[in-house]
């Protein structure tokens, strides 16, 4: 014999069961209804697919001036040179 809690359990599942096949069912009358609305309304070659656009943020950016002169560099074997 099965416990009191399990049988408790076993008639939860089945109720949760139920009212998930009551859910799926209205939601397949749904968007039958949806689709076929759509479709005869209209072809699907009228719509062009959805692109996704990246997003650029506003503000300031640093710019590297080019006119800068440049720095003299030290010529290495004569900054090591001792007399």
């Amino acid at each position: 014999m099965r416990s009191l809690e399990s049988v408790v359990v076993i008639e939860k599942i089945k109720a949760l069961e139920e009212r998930l096949d009551d859910i799926d069912n209205r939601l397949d009358t749904l968007f039958s209804s949806f689709y076929c609305s759509s479709e005869s309304s209209s072809s699907e070659s009228d719509y062009e697919p959805w692109k996704a656009t990246s997003f650029k943020k506003p503000g300031n950016k640093k710019v590297k001036s080019n006119n800068k002169k440049a720095k003299p560099r030290r010529n290495p074997t004569r900054a090591c040179r001792k007399n």
